[in-house]
């Protein structure tokens, strides 16, 4: 006979509930509000909405580019980041793009957050939320904000490093593997990555070979033959053309001075790097020093020996970067993923020194008090940097005041400093010309089908000149619009044209109140209006070699 009640009571009996994972939802939940506390911390009103500058204004360029063009339009930037600009949603203002930066910098909690992770017990609860509060909201990772990749490069150096101590905690060719991909996908989008992959297998190959593992030392040979590989043949194709000697002679006061002697370059590497640290906000660069080492030591004790040495042996790097004249030493954009890198380290080094402290009951109140001190100075640290605004120049502005008041027959003079910006914001999309205006920049834009457009070539006196020679002659005014130069250079050039009608001192005087608000421009960013004298007397084409 069967027996269906115990199938009744089978059925009846309630699933066994699984535990909750407090620490995980802990956990969760700080790394979410950290978040949320950087967002708010990089003003996103602010970022999507200011103008872009001169040195953002290029950046944007790339996304009105036929996609043909993507290299050449790339410049310095890596072009990883030149493809992920197209991948922002059609969402918001012409600033929009910023929210790559934004993402990019808000995310480096993350990863931060795992490298804390990595110390045990006490120590690491400390560490990790220290780690994902410094990565995101340190004054080196809200310095000057804008369209470049320095963002994501701090995120590809955390992301490599954090990766490096998965590696390490639980070795495997498959995870080694997995690291190599990560390099070099990761320098696609951050040229450092190729720095911080260096300093992760020589950490991994030293430390081996101490230990005598020679099987993993098999497995790392190929392994980092064939990332080295990878980014070296990215950066032949991609990076190597915006290494130019322009580029080289505009670093060229960051370079150490080899040629100074040792007590020369000493001098420039002990200074730079007392400056480097004060930028941490954890006080004097004593302290900041102090912190760092203990990091270093206390991943290095959480059997983490490559991970720790990866800072140090970047330092080295940087060094021989800046001997050799290859990239400019501590640099606090450029070197900007290594700084936010040595504040995760002192974060962690903090955390460490909590727990050591908490051992004991005597000395448990200075275990709480340490990340209290210390915030005394990175919260005020951290505010000035997140309130340091975007320089002001405002192309976009003077743009709409033009379409607003130009006449039939008007011409428009577009700066070199400005036409960057110019060609991003002007309804018609620019021509991307292959002979750049500025050495650093492997482009310029023009408008060869529109000659009432003129733009200039250059920021030197002859190449103004050669501009102004180029207004057509049927033009009776002129709007000058310009960008990084001074005003009233540019006035005085235009009395050369004609009758400027308000003076560089007060340039918004032609424009109504209502026109400058809905323009959102402030007192001097209005373009330049220039009354044009009768054809037969404006100067000739001056002799201006083609470049």
């Amino acid at each position: 006979m069967l027996d269906f009640s115990s199938q009744v009571r089978d059925q009846a009996a309630p699933a066994p509930i699984r535990a909750v994972d407090w620490p995980r939802v802990a956990a969760v939940a700080a790394v979410l509000a950290i978040a949320v506390i950087a967002v708010r911390a990089r003003r996103p009103g602010y970022l999507l909405s200011h103008p872009f500058w001169f040195d953002e204004a290029w950046v944007a360029d790339s996304v009105r580019a036929p996609l043909g063009q993507l290299r050449m339009v790339t410049s310095s930037t890596p072009i990883g980041w030149t493809l992920l600009l197209r991948a922002v949603p059609p969402l918001g203002g012409p600033e929009r793009y910023r929210l790559l930066p934004l993402a990019f910098g808000v995310a480096g909690v993350v990863p931060a957050w795992l490298l804390g992770r990595q110390l045990r017990g006490m120590a690491g609860w400390v560490a990790a939320p220290l780690a994902g509060l410094a990565a995101v909201l340190g004054p080196a990772a809200l310095f000057r904000p804008g369209l470049k990749q320095f963002s994501a490069e701090a995120f590809i150096t955390l992301l490599l490093v954090a990766a490096l101590a998965w590696v390490e905690r639980s070795w495997s060719p498959r995870r080694l593997l997995l690291f190599g991909l990560l390099a070099a996908a990761g320098f696609l989008v951050a040229d450092a990555a190729a720095l911080v992959t260096a300093a992760a297998f020589s950490g991994l190959a030293l430390s081996w070979m101490l230990r005598g593992a020679w099987r993993r030392l098999a497995w790392l040979a190929p392994v980092a033959a064939g990332v080295g590989g990878a980014q070296l043949a990215i950066y032949v194709a991609f990076v190597a053309p915006a290494n130019s000697p322009a580029m080289r002679a505009y670093w060229t006061r960051l370079f150490i001075p080899a040629g100074q002697g040792l007590d020369g370059a000493a001098a420039f590497v002990g200074g730079r790097g007392a400056r480097f640290l004060a930028l941490l906000g954890l006080g004097s660069w004593q302290v900041a020093l102090g912190l760092a080492l203990a990091g270093v030591a206390a991943l290095a004790l959480a059997r983490l020996p490559a991970t720790a040495m990866v800072a140090p042996l970047l330092l080295v790097e940087l060094v021989g970067a800046g001997l050799a004249g290859r990239y400019p030493f501590l640099d606090p954009r450029t070197s900007q993923f290594f700084l936010v890198l040595v504040t995760v380290v002192a974060a962690v080094g903090v955390g460490a020194l909590v727990g050591l402290l908490a051992r004991s009951r005597w000395t448990a109140v200075l275990g709480v008090a340490l990340p209290l001190l210390l915030g005394v100075s990175f919260v005020p640290a951290s505010t000035r940097a997140s309130h340091r605004g975007i320089p002001d120049e405002n192309v976009r502005g003077q743009i709409q005041l033009v379409l607003a008041n130009r006449r039939f027959g008007d011409a428009v003079l577009v700066t070199s400093g400005a036409s960057n910006a110019f060609g991003y914001y002007w309804p018609a999309p620019p021509t991307f010309i292959d002979r750049p205006t500025f050495g650093t920049v492997t482009f310029r834009v023009g408008y060869p089908d529109q000659p009432e457009i003129v733009v200039a070539t250059g920021r030197v006196h002859d190449r103004d000149l050669e501009a102004l020679s180029r207004v057509p002659a049927g033009a009776r005014r002129v709007w000058i619009v310009v960008g990084h130069e001074r005003l009233a250079t540019w006035a005085h050039l235009a009395e050369r044209l004609g009758r400027v009608v308000a003076p560089a001192s007060d340039p918004c005087r032609p424009f109504s109140p209502a026109q400058r608000a809905r323009a959102q421009v402030s007192a001097g960013q209005c373009p330049l209006l220039v009354e044009l004298h009768p054809s037969a007397r404006r100067p000739p084409a001056a002799p201006v070699a083609q470049p």
